[in-house]
């Protein structure tokens, strides 16, 4: 049966063609909690599936069935582009690949754009490196259907990619950095999953670790953390880099009942605050812990690749770098962002320490 599905890329610009999309308007919403970038709904009279990526004002409809079905589509919704459904995917970014390996589906993955950011050594391995602005040759050559990634221009605008003949290649945007909390970054699983024909099983998946979550802030309630006032991030090109207040890097840590501390509050919901490193130091004597986010698993490490750091040498530091592979790197951006459930019990294990006294650590560790 999955052989003949297929994927249809939608693109709708104004509430206008949205209207003559009946198959759309008839849909029903399947239960999304937490994302607020993504949306999927499902139409029972005609078996369509339709994905909305984006936000409410800047987005792309996406649509799943038949080739039979879909055909209709042409004429009712506008410019519609119908491809194979995904057998082959290149990814464009280390975040994605927990979730094929979480749906079963690795062997779906082909292609990576610059292999040597992987940490793990077995997708490394099997995967083909790409550029990160990949030609069609490449694309035709080792038969792609999809590219998810981070960069709307990767293949270059619609003009461009029509002109460049990427023999009907598409690409999705993955925006799950764009939401706030960590369950709603999770959330996108159940992208992965409509992508991969797989969107129960996404969704029964993501509800375990959901509740895992949840039952983890449960086993806090009525305590107090050894330690609370927290400073995040570090010096890159010059600046320190700290993730902005709607981050899910900070929600996880208000969930845990943490405070984190900055210089000044700015007012920025897409990417992250930059700060001098004088205005750091100002707000060091009120902090206990920094915690960031690198390779160095000691303190004399951390200090080489800066000096600077010398200033914050007082406060207990934690960083991401329990787990490494043969090459230093650690996981932490391949799955710890894509697995709060298990990331939250790292945070207990060393600010709540006689909750889960048997835990081992994944990510998180405290440098000496």
């Amino acid at each position: 049966m999955l052989k003949y599905l297929l994927l249809v890329l939608i693109s709708l610009t104004s509430l206008e063609a949205h209207s003559v999309c009946k198959s759309l308007l008839d849909a029903q919403k399947k239960e999304i909690k937490y994302a607020k970038q993504f949306e999927i709904k499902f139409n029972e009279e005609d078996k369509t599936w339709w994905m909305r990526v984006g936000s409410k004002s800047n987005f792309n409809w996406y649509a799943i069935n038949t080739k039979k079905t879909l055909e209709s589509f042409k004429e009712k919704c506008g410019n519609v582009k119908l491809i194979s459904f995904p057998e082959s995917f290149l990814l464009t970014s280390t975040t994605q690949l927990s979730a094929f390996s979480d749906l079963n589906a690795e062997e779906k993955v082909k292609a990576f754009s610059r292999t040597e950011m992987i940490s793990n050594l077995n997708w490394k391995k099997k995967l083909i490196s790409y550029p990160l602005k990949p030609s069609p040759e490449l694309l035709i050559r080792d038969q792609i259907d999809l590219v998810l990634t981070y960069d709307s221009d990767v293949l270059g605008n619609d003009d461009e990619i029509k002109n460049k003949n990427f023999n009907n290649i598409n690409k999705i945007q993955i925006i799950e950095y764009l939401e706030h909390h960590p369950l709603a970054r999770m959330e996108w699983l159940k992208v992965y999953g409509l992508l991969l024909n797989k969107f129960n099983e996404s969704e029964k998946l993501f509800k375990a670790r959901e509740d895992s979550y949840w039952n983890s802030i449960k086993l806090i309630k009525n305590k107090k953390p050894i330690f609370d006032k927290i400073i995040l991030g570090e010096i890159y090109n010059g600046k320190w880099i700290y993730p902005n207040e709607y981050s899910d890097s900070i929600s996880i840590l208000k969930d845990l009942s943490l405070e984190v501390i900055r210089p000044q509050l700015k007012i920025n919901k897409i990417g992250p605050d930059f700060y001098n490193f004088e205005e750091i130091i100002t707000i060091v004597p009120r902090a206990q812990v920094w915690i960031t986010q690198n390779i160095f698993n000691s303190k004399k490490k951390l200090l080489k690749s800066n000096h600077k750091y010398n200033g914050l040498m007082s406060l207990r530091i934690f960083n991401v770098s329990q787990s490494t592979n043969s090459d230093g790197f650690s996981d932490y951006w391949e799955t710890a962002v894509n697995r709060p459930d298990l990331l939250i019990k790292d945070y207990i294990y060393f600010f709540y320490p006689d909750t889960l006294k048997a835990y081992n650590p994944l990510w998180l560790n405290e440098l000496k």
